[in-house]
């Protein structure tokens, strides 16, 4: 069976291989909020080196609705690594950290996804831990628990906003080979934090459906859906709709 890279819209979920090479992956996405009605993009590099990987990403988006790459603001940088513990043929367990870097927005409010948190500079750092278990031959399964601490820059925060934040994220997720090249994946989240995450709650909840089509050796497309909270402050949903690539040197 050919390997299906989850890489792109996917964020931390791939699936882990029992293969000892050395490959490098280029990905790029397109969201648009339909509710909010903005463009967000993201792109970067993933490298895996046996079973240890590396990933760096940029995420930027369009102060303007409806209008996708005009006025481009740059949100945030982040870097990713982790390690594949291969506990049998079946179940492996991959501890992973993230940091990201934001270089402040123009609204000072979330963007779509993520409209709890703040466009103020800062940072945010993420340990996590992710059990996958091949449970057949086309259907595998996984549980992560990611745990994050915001940092708001105390010299760019709002008066009165809080500066230090932490967020709880459990996430469950399956993919399916209907194909030797075709792949569906559903992931579900629950979050709950110390902050307003959506419609003046502290806690929220987000579904994400992928569907993956490796084109050749070289090109694989993804396409997806997320629904996620519209408002901080109010209530509603709406979907961002995803499309990008990903590429194999």
């Amino acid at each position: 069976m050919k390997k299906i890279i989850t890489l792109g819209l996917s964020g931390l979920f791939f699936l882990p291989s029992l293969t000892s090479a050395s490959e490098t992956y280029f990905f790029y996405e397109h969201s648009y909020a339909t509710e909010n009605r903005i463009h967000s993009d993201n792109f970067g590099l993933l490298h895996e080196q046996g079973d240890a990987w590396y990933k760096i990403k940029i995420d930027f988006y369009g102060k303007n609705k409806d209008t996708a790459f005009d006025e481009v603001v740059s949100n945030s940088y982040s870097f990713f690594s982790g390690y594949h513990f291969h506990l049998n043929n079946l179940l492996t367990l991959s501890p992973s950290m993230q940091a990201r870097f934001y270089s402040g927005g123009t609204s000072g409010q979330g963007t779509p996804g993520e409209m709890g948190d703040s466009q103020t500079a800062g940072a945010r750092y993420t340990p996590g831990l992710m059990l996958s278990w091949q449970a057949a031959d086309p259907l595998s399964l996984y549980t992560q628990y990611r745990y994050d601490y915001r940092k708001l820059a105390r010299g760019r925060a709002a008066k009165g906003e809080q500066l230090n934040r932490h967020r709880h994220r459990y996430e469950v997720g399956t993919e399916y080979h209907l194909l030797e090249n075709l792949a569906l994946r559903y992931k579900a989240f629950w979050h709950k934090a110390d902050y307003v995450l959506a419609d003046n709650k502290k806690h929220d909840y987000q579904q994400d459906i992928y569907v993956d089509w490796q084109v050749n050796p070289a090109w694989q497309l993804n396409i997806g859906a997320q629904d996620v909270a519209k408002s901080a402050q109010e209530d509603g949903r709406e979907a961002l709709l995803k499309t990008g690539v990903t590429y194999t040197f």
